[in-house]
Formats: C-alpha cells, structure tokens, sequence
C-alpha cells in the first residue's frame, strides 16, 4: 500500500476506490495520502534496514510505524510483526 501512495500518480484510481470502499484499508490509504511526498529509499527502506542489527531495534521501529498508523496488522508488505 505504501508503494501505491508514494506512486500515486500511477496508482491515483486504486487508491481512490479503496477509500471508496469503506473498507479498513480505506482509511490507511487516507493516512498514507496526507503525507508530503515520500521519499521510498531514505525514509523507508533504508529506516527497515538500519533497524536490522537487533530484534530489539526492528521491533520498536515497527512499533513506531504502528503508533503512526502508517501500516495496519493486515499490511502484505509486513511479514513480521
């Protein structure tokens, strides 16, 4: 999901039917959305990366991403929780 908001001009009609729809992951799509353009690798990926050293650090880094309801516990993009 997270991919499809960072590419929304691509993906603009997917997420705007998945807000349509009411459905759970409508309202993570919505948060998505209202953050400034995302810059995948330095704000994501390379964040996942660097919490890798210890289970302890992937877990509060996961734990964040929680809190700030930027993924939900049925995010395909988490395998791990």
């Amino acid at each position: 999901m997270m991919y499809e908001a960072v590419n929304r001009d691509r993906y603009g009609d997917e997420l705007k039917e998945v807000m349509a729809s009411h459905a759970k992951n409508g309202q993570w799509v919505k948060n998505a959305l209202e953050i400034r353009k995302i810059y995948w690798y330095d704000k994501v990926l390379e964040k996942l990366l660097n919490t890798m050293g210890t289970p302890q650090s992937f877990g509060d880094y996961i734990a964040a991403l929680r809190r700030k309801k930027l993924i939900a516990h049925d995010d395909y993009s988490l395998g791990v929780l």
